[in-house]
């Protein structure tokens, strides 16, 4: 794991040390941070430290303002063997300004994806607005089985395809 922006000898208190810089900019109260998750296919990230270099460059334009931890993990799943876990602060840690929740943002990390790794890539996200359960959907009698009253959660995905 690598961190950029924060201390890593205590690893309990990066969060800390992310919510003294939101703090200090007056974003306290805000979403403090984002974690994105990546998952390298096996053709093409074979190595945790080809896997650390794409994340780094995947993440680049954040990389000089934003506090960021980045942790590779090795799990064999199905077509994946090297996952990342990308925590980044959303406040910039320069001027203050925040890395906001608009799909413009994320996108840009999916694009990042497909051109770094030269393949397709799948970027998922949830759609919260769906997603809640409004009033007049909630089961009257609540001995009902609790499977029936939750809604299933949508996904927004979109497939990015590398520039050359």
């Amino acid at each position: 794991w690598q961190c950029y922006g924060v201390q890593s000898y205590f690893p309990y208190t990066i969060f800390d040390q992310m919510k003294i810089v939101s703090d200090l900019w007056g974003n306290n109260g805000k979403n403090p941070v984002f974690h994105f998750v990546i998952s390298f296919e096996k053709r093409t990230v074979n190595d945790p430290y080809v896997a650390m270099a794409y994340v780094k460059q995947i993440f680049e334009h954040l990389l000089p303002s934003h506090q960021i931890v980045i942790s590779i993990h090795k799990e064999d799943n199905g077509g994946s063997l090297y996952h990342a876990h990308v925590v980044v602060s959303t406040t910039n840690f320069l001027n203050g300004d925040l890395f906001q929740n608009k799909r413009d943002n994320f996108f840009r990390i999916g694009q990042n994806v497909a051109d770094v790794t030269h393949n397709l890539c799948e970027f998922e996200l949830p759609r919260p607005e769906e997603n809640k359960v409004k009033n007049e959907d909630m089961v009257q009698d609540q001995n009902e089985d609790q499977k029936e009253n939750k809604k299933e959660n949508k996904k927004y995905i979109r497939i990015f395809t590398p520039k050359w």
